[in-house]
């Protein structure tokens, strides 16, 4: 239910959704062993149509009262408290089922037998016009909720009461056809045993989120909390991230003002509570599936799922500076495989049960896979044997072949095991590059970050999280599941922007079909924006006069880049800025593709990624429910971060970046005949992102979000598009 807060007394009101606004009211300062009444008003059922197309409700408060007893069977302390005075506005619509929070206000322990909000004026929306509404018996005590009869409402010192007043429209409502109408003024509320919401969700009371920009100070934090008297509830993302309890006399709207206005604050939100209905179910049996589940149900992965959940004859290249962590247990089976490295014997072709294969494809999918060095997943069997039987007898001479001892095949392992220092002068001069290279200074078959001490958090985990957001392999009952659960990635490690020339070059040599940047540069003349306490992140200024130069540069390097078979999934800045300003160059973002096989992406809010109306094709999830993490090397255990961890989790447009990349990978899955044309492919992602009802997209040019379901079932629907025909 959408609650929506005005701050004059002319709202817009929308056709067909009924609506009654609640004017609260500011509070002065209650004593500090008050309790919190909580009010709540659902509607029980739709209005029916002798009540004249009635579409909406206006009430607006001059103040809101309580009848309320210190003590509960005694009289004598029964007196009327002013909990509100300020005018204030909220809003419910008038459907069957539709649940809204009212207010939340300070009341002393004792009993409350009434709650009063009594009226300034009332109107109501009728077929598009306003007509005036009347309280009978109710101009001064204005709409009253009560208990039922012989019971009230308990308040305990400094805990929430929460009641929910259970209003028929064709029960309190009368049509005074001509002069609008009526409105019984009293309604019956009950009281709410356990805060979650039941059926409609709501505002926790007194709470509010606060996020702050990283790198923020620890003082500048303590001041702004102290500055509305808040106490911490929880703290997360290293320290900028915080659940915050308010006092009794400020309310969630000043605080998320309050907040809003300040330097160092990066977003607010009120907190709410969950239900059933709003936590969509895992999707997956992984450890962190729930997790996941919120994020990836809102951009429609069910329905992608329900089409592809991937293959591995898709080959995703995952470009990163500071490596990965290859050996992974949620990412081994994915890791993609040079078949050139490997020994003929591996790939020889063998018959079993009437199907032809290499040797050592055991799910015989044509590729070789860690899954298959290992017996997972595999469908051929011998007769009168099981598949995993016929795969051990077939691994057993190539094993020993090359020396493998017993246990998993990693990628360490194999690249220990082929390592001879030549190269396959058919596919490149890379020597032993099993699973990708490491294009730095090391120049070295293995993409690992193999001295990870000193390294920042940022640096050693941001590949390996990126890996497992595109393909973690999913239903392993492992961490995490990948936006394709099946699909190999290629590891390439590049801190240089010439590195990642050499590593995109490498990438679409090898048959890569999507490559994933989730880095870049941004450069600028000028000053720069800061971020809070922190400035955006940007390589240096270009000099005043030189960025067209630099620009002109850049795009002939690019263009050295032959992506005319190889999508190329870039991030945009993480960096509030329209990267279309002429002070601004950000790439690879904005550099040409000659063939329209490239995607920028950036995150669903302007306040975190760039902008640039015509550079940028789609918006994505910049925080996911929980990501992949590098093992520890101290205790070789796997850490999976979740949203309520303080320990590094990247966010921004990187993520964003590995969805769309992820997307791709399982677009190609369901619809082959896309493979080698990247233009088709990048038409295909930008035609089916769907619009946001949460944040303005008016920063990117499909005005869209990346859709899972759409793009993927629309594949499969309409494989033939007239401007862009397919390969035969």
């Amino acid at each position: 239910m959408r609650v929506h807060v005005w701050t004059n007394l002319n709202p817009v009101i929308r056709g067909g959704a009924a609506i009654l606004v609640v004017l609260l009211a500011c509070r002065q300062p209650d004593p500090p062993d008050d309790g919190a009444l909580v009010v709540r008003f659902k509607v029980t059922a739709s209005p029916e149509p002798d009540l004249g197309g009635l579409e909406a409700l206006r009430f607006v408060s001059e103040r809101i009262e309580v009848v309320h007893r210190s003590k509960p069977e005694d009289e004598s302390t029964e007196r009327l408290l002013i909990v509100d005075r300020e005018r204030r506005s909220a809003s419910i619509e008038l459907v069957e089922g539709n649940v809204e929070q009212l207010g939340v206000f300070p009341v002393p322990p004792g009993a409350v037998f009434q709650v009063r909000f009594v009226s300034e004026s009332v109107s109501a929306v009728a077929g598009g016009q306003e007509q005036r509404v009347r309280l009978p018996s109710g101009e001064q005590t204005g709409l009253k909720l009560v208990p039922p009869k012989g019971r009230f409402f308990p308040i305990a010192t400094r805990e929430p009461t929460y009641i929910e007043a259970r209003f028929d429209p064709n029960e309190r409502m009368v049509n005074n056809r001509g002069i609008g109408f009526l409105l019984k003024p009293t309604v019956e509320a009950v009281h709410l045993a356990r805060p979650a919401s039941r059926e409609g969700g709501g505002i926790v009371p007194g709470q509010v989120v606060v996020g702050f920009f990283p790198g923020t100070s620890q003082r500048v934090i303590d001041e702004a909390i102290a500055a509305k008297r808040a106490t911490v509830r929880a703290v997360g993302f290293q320290g900028t991230y915080y659940s915050l309890r308010l006092p009794p006399d400020v309310t969630i709207a000043d605080a998320l003002e309050f907040y809003d206005g300040r330097p160092e604050v990066e977003f607010t939100l009120p907190d709410t509570f969950l239900t059933e209905r709003q936590v969509p179910q895992a999707l997956s049996n992984d450890e962190k599936a729930a997790a996941q589940a919120s994020t990836y149900t809102a951009i429609g992965a069910p329905a992608a799922y329900a089409v592809t959940k991937g293959n591995r004859s898709i080959v995703v290249a995952v470009i990163e500076a500071g490596g990965f962590d290859i050996d992974h247990p949620d990412l081994v089976d994915n890791i993609w495989i040079n078949e050139g490295e490997l020994p003929s014997d591996f790939k020889q072709q063998i018959d079993t049960s009437g199907a032809t294969h290499k040797a050592a494809d055991c799910d015989d999918d044509g590729v070789i896979s860690f899954a298959d060095l290992n017996c997972r997943d595999c469908t051929l069997a011998a007769p009168g044997k099981t598949a995993e039987e016929t795969c051990n007898e077939r691994m057993a001479p190539l094993r020993s072949r090359l020396s493998i001892p017993a246990g998993d095949i990693t990628p360490s392992v194999l690249l220990a095991a082929v390592r001879d220092g030549n190269s396959d002068p058919a596919a490149n001069d890379k020597p032993d590059d099993v699973i990708g290279w490491d294009f730095s200074d090391e120049d070295d078959p293995n993409p690992s970050l193999t001295s990870p001490a000193g390294v920042s958090p940022r640096r050693l985990n941001h590949g390996t999280a990126m890996a497992g957001t595109i393909a973690a392999v999913g239903n392993n009952m492992r961490d995490i599941h990948g936006t394709a659960w099946r699909a190999r990635l290629m590891l390439l490690r590049a801190p240089q922007r010439t590195d990642w020339i050499r590593a995109m070059e490498y990438a679409v040599k090898m048959g890569a079909d999507i490559i994933n940047l989730s880095g870049g540069e941004l450069w600028h003349t000028g000053e720069i924006p800061k971020r809070g306490a922190e400035d955006c992140a940007v390589n240096g200024s270009a000099g005043e006069g030189d960025m067209a130069g630099k620009k002109e540069r850049a795009q002939k390097e690019f263009d050295k880049v032959d992506l005319s078979r190889t999508l190329l999934v870039v991030a945009a800045a993480n960096c509030p800025v329209d990267i279309e300003e002429e002070r601004f160059f950000d790439w690879p973002a904005e550099a040409q593709s000659k063939t329209n096989s490239k995607v920028v992406v950036t995150s669903r809010s302007a306040t975190q990624g760039a902008t640039g109306r015509t550079v940028i094709d789609l918006a994505a999830p910049g925080f996911p429910g929980a990501s992949l993490m590098h093992r520890l090397s101290e205790t070789g255990q796997s850490s999976t971060t979740g949203a309520q961890d303080e320990e590094f989790l990247p966010s921004g447009t990187s993520f964003a970046t590995a969805y769309v990349s992820g997307t791709a990978a399982l677009t190609l899955a369901a619809l082959g005949q896309l493979r080698g044309r990247p233009e088709c492919l990048r038409d295909q992602l930008r035609r089916n992102a769907k619009p946001s009802t949460v944040f303005d997209l008016a920063h990117v040019s499909t005005r869209g979000i990346v859709d899972m379901g759409r793009t993927v079932t629309n594949a499969v629907r309409e494989p033939t598009v007239a401007t862009c025909p397919l390969l035969p």
